[in-house]
């Protein structure tokens, strides 16, 4: 399975259009687990999301990267999440 860098376009438009708006909702990295965790127990009834992923993601470090199959995951539950009215308020900044 191919290693995607922090720096790719997938990864920082994922990034900046879900993962910020998300951590600011959620409050911190645990809480941001625990969210796409269970939005990916409600999408596909399963999946989890180790917070050292995220922090991968987070970090900014070019050095680190993710694999697609990992990144895939993080998007569904970010996908999720993103447009549950409960996590982001109408007028929050996520651009679903």
């Amino acid at each position: 399975m191919a290693r995607l860098n922090i720096r790719s376009d997938r990864v920082r438009r994922l990034i900046e259009e879900r993962m910020v708006p998300l951590f600011l909702a959620a409050g911190s990295t645990s809480a941001l687990t625990k969210l796409l965790t269970d939005a990916l127990t409600h999408q596909i009834g399963g999946g989890v999301i180790h917070p050292n992923r995220l922090h991968a993601l987070l970090s900014d470090d070019v050095s680190r990267g993710l694999n697609e199959g990992t990144l895939a995951m993080i998007e569904q539950g970010a996908d999720v999440a993103i447009r549950d009215p409960e996590v982001l308020p109408k007028g929050s900044s996520g651009n679903s």
